[in-house]
This record gives structure tokens, C-alpha cells and sequence, in this order.
């Protein structure tokens, strides 16, 4: 950290007065005490690249030398002040939400935003008289029909800013489509990092204010390097306002399945509905032995989750009279109570690449979760996904599309296309329409800890493929 003089800042402005890339948009806020945990959060929305200017400076003037009763936030004992100055007030909020944990509440000034949230921070509840200005409207990024309610836009598509150019809507597909008709929903996989504490929770603050239908973190009790993921999910959950959660995919040797049902009833009914159940069969066996619990071969590991979801199903089924008495060979209830049942028709995704699994999927499950990293053989490899789980719902008498399909994907955002999910955003668009239209994959879920590339998936990348897609289904 630097201290300088602000006559020192001052002498590097240009007589002719702003000359910096667009209007500034500003966020400011008061800072106690920097600790660690504040200095990995403003370096993040430092260098990534939506703020082009990041003062701090110590506090003084009004906030401090005036009565306590004469401002709305001279009470605070803040001594430094902050600002984030952009262009974007979309990317500018999306990238200041995912550091809001450190501040003490906002600074305004005529600069900052006007929304009725920018107030409800800035004035504390002592001076009610304020609220009066709360009506004032929100900034064109955030979408009212989202704000109407804890369900609302939970599954609504996010709209295009800006119209998508012409060559977009208007290109041609060359291949048979494979389209099960689902609305496409967008998220991250986050790194559910334990160190620092707070950066997992600030990059789905991000994705939530973003507008991003999913946020889902991996699964690793043993490895002490990344936080508890049921922990952190039920904090993020707190955190946030519309995004869905889950799991990607939850550790099933490490959580019995009974547990696992109550825990995700009781977190989606107290978030309206916004929790997905997504279920792993085990796969870092050495660790998961080295906590307690028994090494399943392959093939057995595939029975357990067969069991499990007969279980989940069993204790979610709360309007069925009766105990729950399962004699499996791998977990056993001997009279347990139903219920609670989730606030919406939860779903059980499950991370499968093998055939066995596949057809568990496509007999009992809502949803396959892959990773493209994973696939040998690229995308193309999901023509052989959906060929296993078809089959075996037809055979268990389901509608193929009964079963979701989404991907993990990654990938930078570069001025020029080098490759597939490597280029522009426009051309992310198009890779992504192409995947939903010839594979029937619905959710598409970017690995990415970045506010930044958060952003431009949302407000680029998800509204085009929306657009390409619904021009091809029409």
C-alpha cells in the first residue's frame, strides 16, 4: 500500500478536467479497520478490470468532524473512506457486491447509485424519516420482475441489454438437433476455497447480482484447503436473493442419504425454493477411507447412489402415510419419519460419465452433470451421455426429457476465437447455442472464481446463446 497526499493525487489531473475511458459510474463505502481479508477483496475488484480508478484514503470532513447526530453515518468509526469508479454500472455493482462483505455500509454522495438499496446501506435505522426516498428507481441493470419474490425469475430467461446483432440471430445450424425443450438456465462452478474465507461467498454474491441462474461449488471433506461445502452453501444462501444452489456434485460416501434429504428440505424452504440436490457416487477413495468411511468398488459405488435416491425420494414424500423402512445393503431405515418436503419439486442431478450410471439416471434421476474436462473425446462425447440415459428411461417407461442435461464447462474470454469456448464473448454465444441445440444441454455452468468473467458471462455470453437458441426453436 501506497499513502499519498491528496495534492499529490490532484497534481496528476488534467486541467482539461475527466478524460477517463466513459462516463464514471461510483460506488463508495467506509471502511473500520483494512484486515487481510479486505485487502484480497480490493485487489480482486482492482485488477479486474471494470474499475479503472480505486482510491482509499482516510477519513475526514463531514463524516468525522461533525456531531454524531448531524449525518446520517457520522456514528461510524470508520476511518477510511473508498471509491470504485468504472464505466459499466452493471459490471461496476456486480464487481462492488462481491467486496460489500468488508464495508461499513455505504458513503453516498450524488455520485453514487440511486437505487432504493444503495439507501437502505447508507442510512442507518435510526433516521426512518429517510425511507421516504426509497421509491427511487433501481439501475436499468438490475431486472424488477426478479425482485418481485423469492421465486420470481428463479427459471425466467436473463433478457439481452442491447439487441443481438443480426449474424447471430440469423445463422444456420448445420447438424440434427437434439433439443429436450428445457429453459436454458447459466452458472458458475465456484472453488469452495477455504483461504481466503470469504472469496467463494463474494464470487456467488457476484453471479447473483450478475443476474446467473446457478451457483454450485465440488464437493471434498478430506481436503482441508477448500471450506465445508454444505457450510458454505447455507451461508451463500443467506447471502443471496434469487440464485439457485447446489452442490457439484455432493460427496455421498461422506453424507448419508437421509440427512442429505432433511438438510437440502429445510434450506430450500427457508430460501422459497432455490436449492438442487447434485449427488456424487465418491471418487477420491483415499481420502474419503482416511475419514472413516468405507472404499466402494466402482460398480458398488453406483448401487449406493441407487439406494440413496430411493431414500431421498422416501423421506421428501411427506403427504405418504408411515415410517420409511429401507433394507438396503448399503443404508438402512428402520421406521424414520417423512418429511419435510422442499419448497419446489427439488431436483437430484448426478455427477456419471460410465454407462451404469447413465441408465441409473435416465431410470431415477432429474439430471446428468459432466464435466467437458473430463469427456476424452470433447462435446461430441454427449451424443453418447444422452444415448445411454434415453435408453434406459424409455425402458423404465420416462420421457427422455424428464432428465436434464448439464455441463460443466471452462475456457478464457479472448479478443480472438483460438478455439471452441476460447474467443470473444459473441463467439462463446454461438459455441454455447450450438452445444444446447445439438446435444440438448440446458444449463450451462462456467468453473470461474472471477467477478470480472462472471460479468461478461452474464450480461454477454448468456443473453446472445438465449437469443440463438429461441430463433432456432421458433
Amino acid at each position: 500500500m501506497v499513502l499519498t497526499p491528496y495534492a499529490g493525487i490532484m497534481a496528476t489531473v488534467s486541467p482539461a478536467g475527466h478524460d477517463g475511458p466513459g462516463e464514471p459510474v461510483s460506488r463508495l463505502a467506509l471502511v473500520d479497520h483494512p484486515t487481510p481479508e479486505f485487502a484480497t477483496a480490493a485487489a480482486r475488484l482492482r485488477d479486474g478490470g471494470t474499475v479503472h480508478r480505486f482510491p482509499i484514503r482516510t477519513v475526514g470532513g463531514a463524516v468525522a468532524d461533525v456531531p454524531a447526530d448531524a449525518t446520517a453515518y457520522a456514528h461510524r468509526p470508520a476511518d477510511f473512506s473508498l471509491a470504485a469508479m468504472g464505466a459499466d454500472e452493471c459490471r461496476v455493482d456486480t464487481a462492488w457486491s462481491a467486496a460489500r462483505d468488508h464495508f461499513d455500509g455505504l458513503h453516498l454522495s450524488f455520485e453514487t447509485g440511486r437505487g432504493a438499496r444503495f439507501l437502505d446501506a447508507g442510512f442507518p435505522p435510526a433516521r426512518p424519516a429517510l425511507h421516504t426516498a426509497r421509491p427511487i428507481a433501481e439501475p436499468p441493470c438490475r431486472d424488477p420482475a426478479r425482485e418481485a419474490g423469492p421465486l420470481a425469475g428463479a427459471s425466467a430467461p436473463l433478457r439481452p441489454r442491447q439487441p443481438v446483432p443480426r449474424q447471430l440471430r440469423h445463422r444456420t445450424w448445420g447438424y440434427a438437433m437434439t433439443d429436450y425443450g428445457h429453459d436454458l438456465l447459466f452458472g458458475v462452478f465456484v472453488t469452495p476455497t477455504a483461504e481466503p474465507v470469504r472469496q467463494a461467498v463474494d464470487a456467488a454474491v457476484a453471479a447473483d447480482w450478475a443476474g446467473l441462474d446457478l451457483v454450485t461449488f465440488q464437493d471434498h471433506p478430506y481436503v482441508p484447503r477448500l471450506a465445508d461445502t454444505w457450510t458454505l452453501m447455507s451461508y451463500v444462501a443467506a447471502r443471496t436473493e434469487r440464485i439457485r444452489i447446489s452442490g457439484n456434485v455432493l460427496s455421498l460416501p461422506m453424507r448419508p442419504p437421509a440427512v442429505l434429504a432433511r438438510s437440502h428440505a429445510a434450506l430450500d424452504r427457508l430460501t422459497g425454493g432455490r436449492i438442487e440436490l447434485g449427488l456424487g457416487a465418491g471418487a477420491f477413495w483415499d481420502g474419503i477411507e482416511g475419514m472413516g468411511q468405507r472404499r466402494l468398488t466402482a460398480g458398488r459405488a453406483v448401487d449406493a447412489i441407487d439406494e440413496a435416491i430411493q431414500v431421498i425420494r422416501a423421506v421428501w414424500d411427506a403427504g405418504r402415510p408411515g415410517g420409511i423402512r429401507f433394507d438396503g445393503e448399503y443404508y438402512r431405515l428402520a421406521g424414520a419419519k417423512r418429511g419435510p418436503a422442499p419448497a419446489h419439486d427439488m431436483s437430484i442431478w448426478v455427477g456419471a460419465y460410465k454407462p451404469r450410471m447413465l441408465r441409473l439416471i435416465g431410470r431415477a434421476a432429474d439430471g446428468v452433470l459432466p464435466s467437458l474436462s473430463y469427456l476424452p473425446g470433447g462435446i461430441g462425447d454427449y451424443a453418447t451421455i444422452n444415448r445411454h440415459i434415453d435408453g434406459a428411461a424409455v425402458e423404465a417407461g420416462r420421457e427422455p426429457a424428464a432428465v436434464r442435461r448439464p455441463l460443466n464447462i471452462e475456457g478464457p474470454f479472448t479478443p480472438a476465437g483460438t478455439g471452441f469456448l476460447e474467443g470473444p464473448p459473441e463467439q462463446w454465444a454461438e459455441d454455447l447455442a450450438g452445444v444446447a441445440l445439438e446435444h440438448g444441454v440446458s444449463a450451462l455452468i462456467l468453473a470461474t472464481d472471477d467477478p470480472a468473467v462472471i460479468a461478461t458471462y452474464a450480461e454477454e455470453v448468456a443473453p446472445a446463446a438465449r437469443e440463438l437458441v429461441a430463433a432456432e426453436r421458433r
